[in-house]
C-alpha cells in the first residue's frame, strides 16, 4: 500500500490505543512518501504509525514527523515489528513514555530478527522516558549519512539504543558524514549511542554529548570499533557510584580506534577519552588532545591491556587526577593489567601531559615497556596539591 503527499495531524487512536494516525494490522507492505505527521498521539504505542504485523516491513521516504507522542509506551512517532527503511526524513520533538522517542523497532517474534536502515535523516529534540531518545532498535540498526541533535533519554542511549549498531557501514570517507551533537543520557550511559553488543562507527562526528555513568558519546557492552571519526567535548559526569568512565567511549570489552581524533573529552573518573578492558590504536593519525580524567587514571586512555603494539599516536595536554583526593597516574595512558607481558610503543608524540602521581605520559603496572623512536617532552607529575 502506498501513501503519498498527505498531511496527517491531530489524530488520536483511543480505540485500539496503538497508532495515533495509522494502525497497520493487515499483511500489506506499506510505502509512505512525502507525508507529514504532526501532533498525533497514541495511548500506548506509535504516536503516528503503528505496525503490529509479523514478517512485514515499512518504507518511509522524505517524510516529516513533528510532535507526535506515545503517551504510555513506545515509539513517539513510529512503532513497528519487522524491518524498517527510513530515507531522507525529519523527526523533531517526538516523545515516548518508555522507549524510542521517535522510532521503536521491535524484532520479529517469529525469527527474533529485524533490521532498520536509516539513511539521510535528521533527528532532533526527540525524547524517551527510558531508552533511545531518537531510536530504540532491539536487534540490528544501520545508520548512514544522518544527524542526531539534542535528543534525550532518561536511561541509556541519548540518541540511539540498539542491540547492535553500525554507522556509515565500512565507509572510508575522509570527512564525517554522520553527526551526533548535544545528545544526552540523563541517568545512565551512552550520551549518543548505547549498544548491548557491538558498535561499528565510521566517518562520524560526536560533539557535546553527555552521559551520567559511562561513555559520554558511546557505551557498548562488547566491542566498539571507530574509524576516521572525531570525538570533541563529550562528557560523562555526575554519577553517585564509582563509574563515570570514558568521556568519549566506554567499552566493557574492546575498543579499536583507527585514525580518530579525541579532543576536549571529560570523564569524572577514569579514561578521559577511552575506557575499555582492551584497546588498540591503528592508522597514522590517532590524536588525543586536552582530554581529562578528573578524579582517577588515564587522561586520554584507561585500559587493562593493549591488543596491539602502539605504532603511532599524538598525545598532547591530557590530564589525570586533578580532582583526586589522592594522587593518580597516567597523564595520557594508564595500563592496569598485570598479566600483560610486553607493550611496544613507537613513532608517538607525548607532549605536556599531566598527572598527580606516576607516569606523566604513561603508567604501566608490571608490563615491560619497549619504547622506541618516540618524542616525549614536558610531561608533568604534579604532587603540589598533596603536599602537607
Amino acid at each position: 500500500m502506498y501513501l503519498k503527499n498527505l498531511v496527517i495531524c491531530n489524530c488520536n487512536n483511543d480505540y485500539t490505543e496503538n497508532g495515533g494516525a495509522i494502525a497497520i494490522t493487515g499483511s500489506a507492505k506499506y510505502i509512505i512518501i512525502n507525508c507529514t505527521f504532526r501532533d498525533n498521539k497514541a495511548t500506548k504505542n506509535g504516536g503516528a504509525i503503528y505496525n503490529g504485523v509479523q514478517r512485514s516491513s515499512i518504507s518511509i521516504i522524505n517524510c516529516t514527523f513533528i510532535n507526535n507522542k506515545a503517551e504510555k509506551e513506545n515509539g513517539g512517532a513510529i512503532y513497528g515489528i519487522g524491518d524498517f527503511h527510513i530515507d531522507d526524513s525529519y523527526f523533531s520533538s517526538n516523545s515516548a513514555k518508555e522507549n524510542g522517542g521517535a522510532v521503536y523497532a521491535k524484532g520479529s517474534d517469529y525469527t527474533g530478527l529485524s533490521y532498520a536502515w536509516v539513511h539521510g535523516c535528521t533527528f532532533e529534540k526527540n525524547s524517551a522516558g527510558k531508552e533511545g531518545g531518537a531510536i530504540y532498535q532491539n536487534v540490528y540498526l544501520y545508520i548512514y549519512n544522518s544527524t542526531f541533535k539534542s535528543n534525550t533519554a532518561e536511561d541509556y542511549g541519548g540518541a540511539v539504543r540498539a542491540d547492535w549498531v553500525c554507522v556509515n557501514d565500512d565507509n572510508w570517507a575522509t570527512e564525517p558524514i554522520s553527526f551526533f551533537i548535544d545528545n544526552q543520557a540523563k541517568s545512565c550511559g551512552g550520551g549518543a549511542i548505547y549498544s548491548r553488543s557491538d558498535a561499528d562507527v565510521y566517518c562520524s562526528y560526536f560533539k557535546g554529548n553527555k552521559a551520567k555513568t559511562d561513555g559520554g558519546a558511546i557505551d557498548t557492552s562488547y566491542h566498539c570499533n571507530v574509524h576516521n571519526s572525531v570525538f570533541d567535548s563529550n562528557r560523562v559526569e555526575g554519577a553517585l557510584i564509582e563509574r563515570c568512565w570514558g568521556g568519549a567511549i566506554n567499552s566493557w570489552q574492546e575498543t579499536n580506534s583507527y585514525n580518530c581524533r579525541f579532543i576536549n573529552n571529560y570523564a569524572e573518573n577514569s579514561g578521559g577519552a577511552i575506557h575499555a578492558k582492551t584497546a588498540s590504536l591503528w592508522g597514522p593519525a590517532s590524536y588525543f588532545e586536552n582530554n581529562v580524567a578528573y578524579k582517577f587514571q588515564g587522561g586520554a586512555i584507561y585500559t587493562e591491556s593493549f591488543k596491539e603494539d602502539i605504532k603511532s599516536g599524538i598525545f598532547i595536554g591530557n590530564k589525570a587526577g586533578e580532582g583526586a583526593k589522592t594522587s593518580d597516574d597516567g597523564g595520557a595512558i594508564y595500563i592496569s593489567d598485570e598479566k600483560m607481558d610486553v607493550l611496544s610503543i613507537s613513532g608517538c608524540v607525548f607532549l605536556n601531559n599531566h598527572c598527580t602521581d606516576e607516569g606523566g605520559a604513561i603508567y604501566v603496572d608490571t608490563v615491560s615497556l619497549d619504547a622506541q623512536n618516540n618524542s616525549v617532552v614536558m610531561n608533568i607529575i604534579d604532587l603540589s596539591e598533596f603536599d602537607a
